[in-house]
């Protein structure tokens, strides 16, 4: 039985990541075992999930070495992941397990994909950013990529304008969320343009040495996206909790976003390559409220203070004294929609679709534990070479959930197919819930048919 690791298994996501994973991996020949730090809080949650735990730091090499010892993929929740994740990926490719995570910081996204190189000659994989953002924004973009190739790329050249994903706002943020906000702020928004040669060889696709990373100043990017009907919201200007039952002033569907620094980016820019010969830019997006606006603008002309080892530590006092993260309430009654707008070189939309998922938290344990089950079916340890190595190495988590050709939803496993948004009945209150508790993907009639676009 294959032996999966959960490392932060205490922690807010860790907990539910563990939970869904004890639901579904024992009959499914998969074996669960949850780690941290704290002995005593994994002995008791292990007592109550019934099964193994063990109890190591990150501190030394070997100890993390040994606790990896016969596990076929470790899946780190335990953030910051600054802090944690390169301790943790090298171990894993030293005792030959695969891994994954659910970072969601850009600078150790990018410190992690060196490490691609070395895993795919170790028949390896790896897979970082197996949380809510990134795979959402895959997945929508995989299929999204899949429908054009059986539309305008069978009649034209294989190339983008723009790949622009946005996100809508999560309405209860973890502790652990905030804390990657913090960081966020210091940080200039990374973007994907076309030109010139970056070189990387832990990235092996001939496309992607095109595709440059750029950077912009927080909030100089905005834009409007129609994130749905938005009857479920409260007002922004209401100043009401969701729960406390009073009346709610639904929000427009479009809304203003503005470009942060997501992983998103830079899943996408792999994904992108892939399929297409050429994109000339890609962005990520968040929702902002007015109140967000102002502070993006506020933090572009307060960077240099952020560096401040005084105000950082003011910054995270204020942040330890939030909630763990939304309770089970908050999380049922909350969806998130992802929007993705994909245009031609010549600015015409192609794709305006938006996938409707769950919770961002509830996804997040839905999509680890797909993930981690894809990679743990890949292939046996390192000392057995007759694997399928052509998902070996730094792999995007819609390379791991896409199977037979079809695009998986993590949360239902059933196949992603978009349906026409115009077909769909308006949503009234409280908010219709995603279909099974899984996704769903709209899609909007563009303007321009795509047939048109290269006559």
């Amino acid at each position: 039985m294959h032996a999966i690791l959960v490392y932060g298994a205490t922690g807010y996501s860790g907990r539910l990541i563990a939970e869904r994973a004890c639901r579904r991996w024992g009959a499914r020949g998969l074996r669960l075992i949850i780690a941290g730090r704290d002995g005593q809080l994994l002995r008791d949650m292990a007592k109550q999930l019934d099964v193994e735990y063990r109890a190591f730091s990150l501190d030394d090499r070997q100890t993390v070495e040994a606790g990896l010892q016969d596990v076929r993929v470790v899946v780190n929740a335990a953030g910051p992941f600054a802090l944690t994740a390169e301790a943790l990926a090298l171990a894993a490719l030293d005792t030959g397990c695969h891994y994954v995570d659910i970072n969601g910081e850009v600078d150790v996204y990018k410190r992690l994909d060196d490490l691609g190189y070395p895993a795919e000659q170790r028949g390896l994989t790896m897979v970082c950013g197996a949380g809510h953002s990134a795979v959402a924004s895959d997945l929508l973009l995989e299929r999204a990529l899949q429908h054009l190739a059986m539309t305008t790329f069978r009649s034209g050249p294989k190339e983008l304008g723009a790949v622009r994903i946005a996100f809508s706002q999560v309405d209860s943020p973890s502790r652990g969320s905030f804390q990657t906000i913090l960081r966020t702020v210091r940080e200039q928004v990374l973007v994907v343009r076309h030109g010139g040669k970056h070189r990387s060889q832990s990235l092996n696709l001939p496309n992607v040495h095109n595709l440059v990373l750029s950077y912009v100043p927080l909030g100089q990017l905005e834009r409007v996206f129609d994130f749905g009907d938005g009857s479920d919201r409260t007002g922004p200007d209401s100043g009401l909790p969701r729960d406390r039952g009073r009346e709610r002033r639904p929000r427009s569907s479009r809304r203003i976003a503005s470009a942060v620094n997501l992983i998103d980016t830079l899943t996408a820019r792999l994904t992108v390559a892939r399929h297409v010969d050429r994109v000339l830019r890609i962005e990520s997006y968040l929702e902002s409220s007015d109140a967000l606006r102002a502070v993006h603008q506020w933090a572009a002309l307060t960077v240099p203070f952020w560096w401040i080892s005084a105000v950082r530590r003011l910054a995270q006092r204020q942040v330890d004294l939030l909630p763990e993260g939304p309770t089970a309430g908050e999380r049922e009654r909350e969806h998130l929609s992802v929007v993705l707008e994909v245009d031609d070189i010549f600015g015409h939309p192609l794709i305006n679709w938006r996938l409707e998922t769950p919770s961002a938290y509830d996804f997040t344990a839905c999509s680890a534990v797909a993930v981690a089950e894809g990679v743990a079916r890949l292939s046996p340890r390192r000392s057995d070479r007759s694997v399928t190595q052509n998902l070996a190495g730094w792999r995007t988590p819609a390379e791991i959930l896409v199977k037979d050709g079809k695009t998986l939803d993590p949360c239902s496993d059933a196949a992603l197919d978009p349906v026409s948004e115009t077909a769909v009945p308006k949503r009234a209150d409280p908010p219709r819930a995603p279909r099974a508790g899984g996704c769903t993907i709209y899609a909007r009639r563009t303007p321009v048919e795509p047939k048109a676009m290269h006559q």
